[in-house]
């Protein structure tokens, strides 16, 4: 992909993300909290929609699910697969998926929950 893009003469484009990626990189580095780093994942994620796809992001709106929510839904889940099928989200063998969510930040939160 990359040697059939070099000759496409993207730099302009690449200009523009380059201080884009600093930017993100300045501001994650100084978050030190897990709640600033959600909250730093959910400013990018309605930036990026904003920008990208800003006529679906005027029509439907951004939706971003709370921590706290995302928490309740995994410990829910993770007590349901232990009584239904002796293992937690947490075992070693079980695999999450999730085909609608775009963020991952309930498999983030999967992680967590193994901590």
């Amino acid at each position: 992909m990359v040697d059939a893009l070099a000759d496409k003469r993207l730099e302009s484009e690449m200009e523009g993300l380059e201080k884009f990626y600093q930017s993100v990189r300045v501001r994650a580095s100084e978050v030190t909290s897990a709640s600033g780093k959600q909250q730093v994942v959910k400013e990018l994620y309605e930036r990026f929609f904003r920008k990208a796809f800003k006529k679906q992001a005027e029509a439907l709106g951004i939706v971003y699910t709370p921590v706290d929510i995302v928490d309740f839904i995994l410990r829910g889940a993770d007590e349901l697969s232990k009584k239904h099928f002796a293992r937690g989200l947490t075992d070693e063998g079980v695999h999450v998926l999730e085909a609608f969510n775009p963020t991952w930040i309930q498999n983030g939160g999967t992680v967590e929950l193994a901590a």
